[in-house]
C-alpha cells in the first residue's frame, strides 16, 4: 500500500473533504459520517436525493459505538461470518447519526469492506465514512477507476486508483432491525451462502 497515499487520504477525511475511493464491491464516495455539510455536497455531486439512506463503512465493530442504537445481538451471526465482506448490515440508528445519513428511516446500512487500502484509511481515521458508489445517481456502479465519471473525480478533493474491484456488484443487504433477519437485496454474498452460514436469514 502507498503510505503516502493513504497518509493524504486519512487528512482528506479529517479535513472534512470528500474522497473516491476502492472497496472490493464498487468505487465509493464518501467523507466522514459526522460531517454534515460534506456529506451535502457529496449528494450533490452524485446528484443524489435526500430521500435515501446512505451506507456506511466502518474499520472495526468498535466503531458500531454512536453508530447504532444498543447492542447489535441479533447481527452478531452474520457480522462473525461476513464481516470483513460484502455484506451490508441495517441497524437501529443511534441518536448521533446525522439525517443526511438516515434519511429520516431512523437506521443506518453498515458494512465492514474486504479491502485492504480501504480498511487501513478509515482505521487511521477512526471514524465511520459514508460510502454510496461513485456514480451519478442513476448509473452504473463503478466497478474501475476508468469508469467512474470525469465530473466525480474533479468534485471530490481526493481520488485514489486502486484499478479493478474485485467483486464487481454491490453489497448483499440484510435487515437487522426487526425481530428476523430479512434480506434486502441479494449482491456479492449469495442468499444460499448467507442461509448456509446463517440458517435464520430469511428472503
Amino acid at each position: 500500500m502507498d503510505r503516502n497515499m493513504i497518509d493524504k487520504a486519512v487528512k482528506t477525511l479529517k479535513n472534512g473533504g470528500v474522497l473516491v475511493f476502492p472497496t472490493e464491491t464498487v468505487y465509493g464516495i464518501g467523507c466522514g459520517v459526522f460531517f454534515r455539510q460534506s456529506i451535502r455536497r457529496v449528494l450533490a455531486i452524485k446528484k443524489r436525493k435526500t430521500n435515501k439512506p446512505l451506507p456506511v463503512l466502518i474499520s472495526d465493530t468498535d466503531q458500531l459505538a454512536g453508530l447504532v442504537k444498543g447492542s447489535p445481538a441479533m447481527a452478531a451471526s452474520l457480522i462473525k461470518a461476513f464481516w470483513p465482506g460484502p455484506l451490508t448490515v441495517i441497524f437501529e440508528a443511534g441518536e448521533a447519526v446525522p439525517e443526511e445519513v438516515t434519511a429520516g428511516t431512523g437506521t443506518v446500512g453498515v458494512r465492514m469492506p474486504d479491502h485492504p487500502l480501504c480498511l487501513e484509511i478509515i482505521k487511521e481515521y477512526g471514524h465511520p465514512v459514508i460510502a454510496p458508489s461513485a456514480n451519478i445517481s442513476g448509473q452504473e456502479p463503478p466497478v474501475s477507476f476508468m469508469k467512474i465519471e470525469p465530473a466525480v473525480i474533479e468534485e471530490a478533493d481526493m481520488a485514489m486508483d486502486d484499478g479493478v474491484c474485485r467483486y464487481g456488484i454491490p453489497s448483499t443487504v440484510v435487515d437487522a432491525t426487526g425481530r428476523e433477519l430479512v434480506i434486502v437485496r441479494e449482491g456479492a454474498i449469495t442468499i444460499t451462502e448467507l442461509q448456509t452460514a446463517v440458517p435464520a436469514v430469511i428472503k
